[in-house]
């Protein structure tokens, strides 16, 4: 149960997401473990949050950590033992696209407004300002759903110059290889040797009885 009244109406969101997700797992087929996944994944986004809106409302805040890089990030991916009855992988992922969540579990869609509800909220974007790691809980909600993410809970730009591009190395190109010369062609027509003449006399009698 929430233990905070901002956790609670953020609970409430989540777990109607939660219901329209789970009515379309039995005939979702091959996506139905991408669906068990997305819901074990909203239910501890609502556990998280609350408990980060307890420590925010009683001062126990913990100290902000830096995102780890991208290829050193660990695998958040549920134990097997959570999904038995689907042979879940554990190198299972959620999709990063937007909105893919609409074309497996189209009622999920209702729930839009409420969480533009909820983002816009001045208690949720207090909550932002005072912990910035509220953002990695709120701003998947916003990839799946296709919501654009209010200026406060935007990632910051990045402090690193930008990568200048690499100097292109020339191309070494190849010798053209000259081809030999093609052999002339065959002289069609020109005898090697004199015709036989029985040949002869059967060409002048034929032109005789041509005319």
């Amino acid at each position: 149960m929430p233990k905070t009244p901002l956790g609670e109406v953020f609970a409430v969101i989540i777990v109607g997401i939660c219901n329209a997700v789970a009515a379309y797992v039995a005939g979702a087929g091959a996506q139905a473990p991408f669906l068990v996944l997305l819901h074990h994944r909203l239910r501890r986004t609502a556990y998280r949050l609350d408990r980060l809106v307890a420590h925010w409302q009683a001062g126990t805040l913990p100290a902000l950590r830096p995102s780890p890089a991208r290829a050193t990030r660990p695998d958040r991916s549920p134990a097997p033992h959570l999904l038995p009855a689907l042979n879940v992988s554990p190198a299972l992922t959620l999709s990063r696209s937007r909105r893919w969540v609409f074309r497996h579990a189209q009622r999920s869609a209702q729930y839009v407004g409420q969480v533009e509800a909820f983002l816009a909220h001045p208690d949720t974007r207090a909550l932002l300002l005072a912990a910035p790691q509220a953002g990695r809980l709120l701003r998947p909600l916003c990839r799946i759903f296709a919501i654009a993410q209010p200026p406060w809970l935007a990632l910051p730009p990045s402090a690193l110059p930008p990568c200048a591009p690499l100097p292109c190395a020339p191309r070494s190109r190849k010798p053209v290889r000259a081809r030999p010369p093609a052999p002339p062609p065959a002289q069609l027509g020109t005898p090697d040797r004199p015709l036989p003449a029985y040949i002869i006399a059967a060409a002048r009698a034929w032109r005789k009885k041509s005319g």
